[in-house]
Order: structure tokens, then sequence, then C-alpha cells
């Protein structure tokens, strides 16, 4: 989504939305963790989007699969695969 709206591809989002929501399940970070979102943030290095992304896999104990090599800063906490070290 970040990436198609900043390419205004806002129609391939918009399909893309409507074909695959109903089939993924959405996890969210617990009310009680927000707070430790900052701390994580400086420890990594992170903007907000990719430290709550870490904190939900880490909730969750869900890996994260990427093509941002940003991610390689929480690997101590969170299973990362990524994308480019495939190709």
């Amino acid at each position: 989504g970040v990436i198609l709206l900043r390419n205004n591809k806002h129609d391939i989002f918009s399909s893309f939305a409507s074909e695959i929501l109903e089939k993924i399940m959405i996890f969210s970070l617990p009310v009680s963790m927000y707070t430790t979102l900052p701390e994580y943030s400086k420890k990594t290095g992170l903007d907000f989007d990719d430290t709550y992304q870490c904190l939900v896999a880490k909730y969750y104990q869900l890996s994260i699969f990427t093509m941002d090599r940003g991610f390689e800063k929480a690997t101590d906490d969170v299973q990362v695969e990524f994308f480019y070290k495939r190709l």
C-alpha cells in the first residue's frame, strides 16, 4: 500500500485490497505495547511503521518477509527473510 500510493497507483491498491483483504488476517499491536515503540525505535533506528511491524511480529512470533534492508537492524529480535538475498 505504501509503495502503490506513493507512486499514484490508487486503482491498483483498491483492486488488491478488495481481492486480498477477505483472505488474510490482520494483526495489530496490543494497546499495552504501544509504550514500547519509542524505545524499540531508538534501539533499532527504525521508523514508526517498521518498528510497529517488528513489534507485532515479535509479539505474535511471526516472521517478516521484506525487500527493505532497514529490517537488518531488527534481526536480533525478529525472524526476517529478505527477498533480495533470494535473487
